[in-house]
C-alpha cells in the first residue's frame, strides 16, 4: 500500500474483521432480544399499570398518571398503540422491541463519521447490552427512554453554530415526559449547550425556552399530582450514599457488582475526560479519511464532551439521591446509548494512537460483548417465569371459581389503579364473566365460599390476619406471602382434592 493510501485509511488492515465481528455480535444481541417477544408471560404490576392505564379515556388515564411517578408521554404513546394492536402481551412489548431495535440508528449516525466499523462496535455494544434487552420484552416506558436519549446525544453531538438546532430541543424535551430520569439528562445536554453557545444570545434565549417547556409537566405534576408525597425518601426506592449510586450505575452499563465496579467506573470516566481532553488539545487535527470531519482532533472532542455529559449525569443524579433517591439499575437505561457511542469513540482513537493495540482491542471488546450476550440471555430466560404470576392467579381463580365470590385485596374501594390491575386478566380470561369486588382486610365480611385475588400487596400483616379470621387458606402461590412480588389466591372453604 502507498504511503498515501497508509494515511487515508490507516485502519484497512483489521476494519473490515472488527467490521465482520460487530455485525456478527449485533446478529446475537437482536436474536436474544427477539427470542421471547412471541411468549406471552403474565405482565408484573408496573406493566399492568401501564397497560391498564393506556385502555382509560385520557382524563382517566391522566388522572392515573397523576398519582404515578413518571412523565405521561409513553402512556400517550402507548394508549395510541394499543387502539391499533390491542392489549395482549405481545402487541404493548413489541412496541418497546421496536423502539429499542431503532435505537441502534441515531447510535450509528453518532459515530459514522469514524467508519462504518467503528458505528458496527457502538451498535453492537448497545444490542448486546442487558438492559438492551430485558426492557425490549417489557411494557414500560424505558425502550422508549433509551430511544430518546441515543437521538438526543446524536443530536447533541451534531451541534453547529450555522444551524438553529431546533431539533436537539425538541428531542431533549420530549425526552423530559417520557422519563425523569430523561429529564435529568436533557437538563445536562441542554445546559452543556449552553455553554458552548454562551455567547449567541439569541440561541441561549431558545435553549432557554426549552428549559421552561421541560418544567411545565413536572410543576403540573407536583401541583395536583401525588409525586411529591413520594419524593424525600418516602417511596421504595433506597439508595445507600454517593458510592452507591455510582455503583448502581456502573451495574446497568457492565454487569459486574460491587462498590469497587462503581468508584472504578467513576474514576475511568474522569480518566477519560482528561485523556480526551489532552488529545483535543495537542494533537494534530489530520485527516485520517477522506469523509468530513474525520479527524483525531475532532473525535476526541465529541468524546470528551461526552464523557463530560456522563460524569455530570450521574453526579446530579447522586445530589439527587442524597435527598430523594430514585436510582435503580432500570432508569439508568438512559446510559446505554451514551456509554456504547463513548466506548466506539475510545476504540477509535486507541486504534489512531496506538496501532499496536489493535488486535488487543478487538479481542476485549468482542469478549466483553460476548460476556454481555450471555448475561442478557439469562436475563430475559429469567422473564419467562414472571416476576409475578398475576396470569397464573388469575388463571387459577376462572378453572375453580364454581360457586364462589371472587375479591381482589386493596387497601381501599376506592383504589381505582388496584382495581384495574387486579381485574385485568380476572376479566380477559373469563371472557368478562367474573366481576371480582374488593376486599379491604378487617373491613370488608367475606361470605362463606369466596376466592380471593392477592397481588403485589403491601399490608401483608393485615392481609394475613383477616384470612385467619375468615378461616381461609393459600390455594396458589407464585412466591411465599412476604415476598414484594407475591402472587397468590386464597379460598375461605375447602376446595375438594380433586379440583386442586
Amino acid at each position: 500500500m502507498s504511503e498515501r493510501a497508509t494515511q487515508e485509511h490507516p485502519l484497512a488492515g483489521t476494519a473490515s474483521i472488527l467490521g465482520i465481528v460487530a455485525a456478527s455480535l449485533i446478529f446475537c444481541g437482536i436474536a436474544v432480544s427477539l427470542s421471547i417477544l412471541p411468549v406471552s408471560y403474565s405482565y408484573w404490576l408496573d406493566e399492568l399499570f401501564s397497560v391498564t392505564a393506556s385502555r382509560e379515556s385520557f382524563g382517566s388515564m391522566f388522572s392515573l398518571i397523576l398519582t404515578d411517578v413518571h412523565p405521561p408521554l409513553y402512556q400517550v404513546i402507548l394508549r395510541g398503540w394499543i387502539g391499533l394492536f390491542g392489549a395482549g402481551e405481545v402487541a404493548t412489548r413489541s412496541l418497546s422491541w421496536i423502539a429499542a431495535i431503532c435505537t441502534a440508528v441515531p447510535v450509528y449516525r453518532s459515530c459514522r463519521n469514524m467508519g462504518r466499523p467503528f458505528a458496527l462496535v457502538a451498535v453492537a455494544l448497545l444490542c448486546t447490552a442487558p438492559l438492551f434487552a430485558f426492557y425490549a420484552n417489557e411494557a414500560r416506558s424505558y425502550a422508549i427512554l433509551m430511544l430518546a436519549s441515543a437521538i438526543s446525544v446524536e443530536r447533541f453531538m451534531r451541534m453547529s453554530r450555522h444551524s438553529r438546532n431546533y431539533s436537539f430541543l425538541a428531542s431533549c424535551v420530549a425526552m423530559s415526559l417520557v422519563h425523569y430520569f430523561g429529564l435529568v439528562l436533557a437538563w445536562i445536554l441542554m445546559g452543556i449547550a449552553a455553554l458552548e453557545f454562551r455567547r449567541d444570545i439569541r440561541r441561549l434565549l431558545t435553549i432557554g425556552l426549552a428549559l421552561f417547556a421541560t418544567l411545565i409537566w413536572p410543576c403540573v405534576h407536583v401541583a395536583i399530582g401525588t409525586v411529591s408525597a413520594k419524593a424525600g425518601g418516602n417511596f421504595w426506592i433506597h439508595v445507600n450514599g454517593v458510592v452507591d449510586t455510582l455503583s448502581i450505575a456502573a451495574f446497568s452499563v457492565f454487569p459486574v457488582p460491587g462498590h469497587s465496579c462503581g468508584i472504578s467506573f467513576f474514576l475511568g470516566l474522569v480518566a477519560v475526560a482528561f485523556g480526551t481532553w489532552l488529545a483535543r488539545r495537542v494533537g494534530v487535527d489530520e485527516p485520517v479519511a477522506r469523509a468530513p470531519g474525520r479527524s483525531k482532533q475532532s473525535v476526541a472532542s465529541s468524546a470528551f464532551m461526552l464523557t463530560v455529559a456522563i460524569i455530570a449525569y450521574v453526579l446530579s443524579v447522586a445530589l439527587i439521591d442524597h435527598f430523594t433517591p430514585m436510582s435503580t439499575q432500570r432508569n439508568y437505561i438512559a446510559l446505554v446509548p451514551m456509554c456504547s457511542i463513548l466506548s466506539a469513540q475510545l476504540v477509535y482513537l486507541l486504534h489512531v494512537y496506538k496501532p499496536a493495540l489493535r488486535f488487543p482491542l478487538m479481542v476485549i471488546f468482542a469478549a466483553l460483548a460476548i460476556f454481555d450476550v450471555f448475561h442478557s440471555l439469562q436475563a430475559v430466560r429469567a422473564k419467562r417465569a414472571p416476576v409475578a404470576d398475576w396470569k397464573g392467579a388469575a388463571q387459577f381463580i376462572v378453572d375453580h371459581k364454581g360457586e364462589s365470590s371472587v375479591y381482589y385485596v386493596t387497601n381501599s374501594e376506592f383504589n381505582k389503579w388496584r382495581a384495574l390491575t387486579s381485574r385485568f386478566y380476572i376479566e380477559r380470561l373469563s371472557g368478562g364473566g367474573i366481576d371480582a369486588k374488593p376486599f379491604v382486610p378487617g373491613k370488608t365480611k367475606l361470605p362463606n365460599q369466596a376466592l380471593i385475588f392477592f397481588a403485589q400487596y403491601p399490608f401483608v400483616d393485615s392481609f394475613e390476619k383477616a384470612m385467619i379470621d375468615a378461616g381461609a387458606h393459600e390455594v396458589f402461590a407464585a412466591k411465599p406471602l412476604h415476598d414484594p412480588f407475591s402472587t397468590a389466591v386464597f379460598y375461605n372453604k375447602q376446595i375438594p382434592k380433586g379440583d386442586q
